[in-house]
């Protein structure tokens, strides 16, 4: 815990907040990347807009006060749909050549002669579109009092800012923005700040009156986190030391983002003292718009954080406790995120892992703090296991991947980003290049991590640590964990390793070129990744496979979680017998934690896939029910308006790596009792089931024996 808060002040403090400066120059090794030119960077935007919601286009005019450093004939910046008009360079009484590059979405502008180095103001008038789809500057329809509403929201992550205003969309560059908005009167016009100063406007000839509000100036930012947002909203909100904290509606819903607003008002003061460095705007809003999107949830515009409704707001008729706490993690993460991400901002793409894995960390470690009951960080271990089973195959990739250009940015959000990076790091990140990160931890850490880092970060894959008796002891070995041929390969990862059941813990590093040995009485019971912090699988020899079940009921939580995805990722993939998850599973039905047994009906589903049309899937399931039978049954249920039943919050198992995922239900056959069979309307995270994939060489792949036939069903 300590190491994780002196890595967070360590970054903090070698990071610039507020990063204007260029980045470092690239090193000799690392791929090149497309951006924009760097003779002419941008210090502040002063944009206006006028949008046409009804015709979904809008007019913009935007003074962007520039800095050439050296002597160019040429400006470059970012745009994409947009329609130029007048275009003036403050030096300049010529207007210059306007040159669009549709496919590098880019501007270029023209003169006649070079400019001389020094500060300028660009100005530009523009229109532009506003979009049916949630990218960015955006339209939502829906029902409200007066029949169909029309709302706008923006969203520029990862490169959709140049579809807003022309400018240099890069997260490396950081400016002040001032924006100012002309919408119909009674409209509310939302932003990173609050707004400095609103007017209205009487048309003539009973005309609709405008309002127009100009927005107070944002610290520097990285323009993919400007943000907008016109609508009939509402704002519930509440002041929270020195920052108004407020949850915009739709109006009728203030209702509904109670539960929000309470979240956010308890984990701001956390987040500014796990940090030492208090939230820096004076507000910090939280954007509900209707409907939802297949490529996010969220997103961390700094002080207006954007949701779909149904990831922010309560509705007491349709929101389950599981929803609660997906809801509550969610504003976690995006709180987490205006230290990590918008304070503090990665120098290009490719280290975007450093801004989702250290917000997925940092998520769990707030929750966790202020809801222990929901046993966050065991939820977050099927998160984990999606992005193991992931890695594990040949189109993985590293956590770290060379981004060319910001359209291969878009995928990089995935769970090996999130999942990975949150498990293997554990650590916040800074404005710099990873290495220069790794280094600076180096130097005020007791043991040296930048070679371990490397490992984990800049190649793919999964490690194996095998463990077996030795005639004095134990010797762990190192390899690799494949799902297929390819993704078998040999790899080195010098892992990290904790050991338990022979003394003291044992904590080494274990690569396939330094194996590691200790002595240990006869008949010990090794456990490895004790407290399932490391990231590999963990296999034990035949003997100690047998001692690790027989103490299964032993274990804790979280390492009972690890044997139950290691026994059953090991058998499919043919570097154990499937026989050992089934013995697993028989010591497991006493356990008595519901997000352990959550995972154990799960990776049992994963099995009943493998028996898909197979003469052996009736016994299976009967087996099955009778190892989940008893464990359910001993789940405290409370009673919920229409009859049914749910599990007490403190036991509900489905957990934030789950949310945003689709609802897939398994049933293995009518459970023996009601009881057992309600326990499963949470919703589940897609389990890979490995069938039909050809096993690894020299491994035969392991049927579930037991049940070659419908007798062959027992205790």
């Amino acid at each position: 815990m300590k190491l994780a808060v002196a890595f967070a002040a360590l970054l903090l403090a070698v990071a610039n907040p507020v990063w204007a400066a260029p980045a470092k120059a690239a090193k000799a090794s690392a791929p090149a990347h497309v951006a924009l030119p760097t003779d002419v960077t941008p210090e502040r935007y002063d944009i206006a807009i006028t949008p046409d919601a009804k015709d979904l286009t809008f007019l913009g005019h935007e003074a962007i006060t520039i800095v050439v450093k050296r002597p160019t004939a040429r400006i470059v910046l970012n745009a994409a749909d947009i329609t130029f008009g007048r275009v003036q360079l403050s030096c300049s009484p010529e207007a210059p050549k306007v040159t669009l590059d549709k496919a590098q979405q880019t501007a270029t502008f023209t003169f006649a002669k070079p400019i001389a180095p020094g500060r300028y103001t660009l100005a530009i008038d523009y229109a532009g579109v506003i979009y049916a789809q949630a990218s960015g500057f955006f339209a939502l329809d829906y029902a409200g009092a007066q029949g169909k509403q029309r709302a706008l929201f923006t969203q520029f992550e990862n490169s959709d800012a140049r579809r807003f205003a022309p400018m240099w969309d890069e997260p490396g560059v950081k400016s002040v923005f001032a924006l100012s908005v002309d919408t119909p009167d009674g409209q509310m016009a939302v932003s990173n700040m609050p707004a400095a100063d609103t007017v209205t406007v009487a048309r003539e000839h009973g005309g609709v009156a405008r309002r127009i509000t100009r927005f107070a100036d944002t610290p520097k930012m990285s323009s993919y986190l400007l943000f907008l947002a016109l609508g009939d909203f509402e704002r519930l909100h509440r002041q929270v030391g020195k920052t108004d904290v407020g949850v915009v509606v739709r109006r009728g819903d203030t209702a509904k983002a109670q539960f929000a607003l309470d979240a956010a008002s308890e984990l701001l003061p956390y987040y500014n003292d796990y940090f030492g460095t208090p939230y820096p705007l004076p507000k910090l809003d939280f954007i509900a718009g209707p409907g939802r999107s297949q490529f996010f949830a969220a997103m961390e515009n700094w002080g207006a954080i954007y949701y779909f409704d149904y990831a922010l707001l309560v509705d007491p008729k349709l929101t389950t406790e599981a929803d609660k706490q997906n809801i509550y993690v969610d504003v976690a993460h995006e709180m987490a995120h205006q230290w990590f991400g918008d304070l503090v901002t990665m120098a290009w793409w490719d280290d975007l892992w450093l801004n989702e894995g250290f917000a997925s960390w940092m998520e769990n470690k707030a929750t966790d703090h202020f809801h222990p009951e929901w046993k966050i960080w065991l939820q977050t271990k099927a998160g984990e296991q999606s992005a193991m089973r992931t890695d594990a195959r040949s189109g993985t990739h590293p956590v770290i991947t060379p981004i060319h250009d910001v359209f291969a940015a878009a995928n990089a959000f995935d769970n090996i980003t999130y999942q990975k990076g949150h498990a293997v790091i554990h650590i916040a990140y800074g404005n710099t290049v990873t290495d220069d990160l790794w280094t600076e931890i180096d130097k005020v850490s007791p043991k040296k991590i930048t070679g371990i880092a490397h490992d984990f970060t800049l190649q793919a894959g999964v490690p194996l640590i095998s463990i077996a008796a030795t005639a004095e002891g134990v010797q762990m070995t190192q390899g690799r964990y494949g799902a297929d041929e390819l993704s078998g390969k040999p790899r080195t990862w010098r892992t990290p390793v904790t050991v338990t059941g022979l003394g003291e813990p044992w904590r080494t590093v274990v690569s396939n070129k330094a194996p590691a040995s200790k002595t240990a009485p006869p008949g010990s019971t090794p456990l490895v990744n004790a407290g399932q912090t490391g990231y590999f699988r963990s296999r034990y020899s035949g003997e100690l496979a047998t001692r690790v079940a027989a103490a299964f009921p032993l274990l804790q939580p979280e390492d009972q979680l690890g044997v139950i995805y290691d026994s059953l990722a090991l058998g499919q993939a043919g570097y154990a017998p499937m026989s050992d998850f089934m013995t697993i599973v028989s010591s497991a039905q006493a356990a008595s934690d519901s997000v352990v047994l959550k995972a154990l009906a799960q990776q049992l589903a994963a099995v009943d896939d493998l028996y898909e049309r197979q003469p052996g899937q009736a016994a299976f399931r009967a087996f099955a029910r009778a190892r989940l039978e008893p464990a359910l049954a001993r789940l405290p249920l409370r009673r919920l308006a229409g009859g049914a039943r749910q599990p007490h919050r403190h036991d509900a198992p489905d957990g934030a790596a789950d949310r945003r995922r689709p609802c897939r239900r398994r049933h293995l056959g009518p459970a023996p009792h009601a009881r057992a069979d309600r326990h499963g309307h949470h919703r589940q995270d897609p389990v890979l089931p490995f069938a039909g994939r050809q096993p690894r060489p020299g491994f035969r792949r392991s049927r579930p024996g037991p049940f070659a036939d419908e007798g062959a069903a027992g205790d």
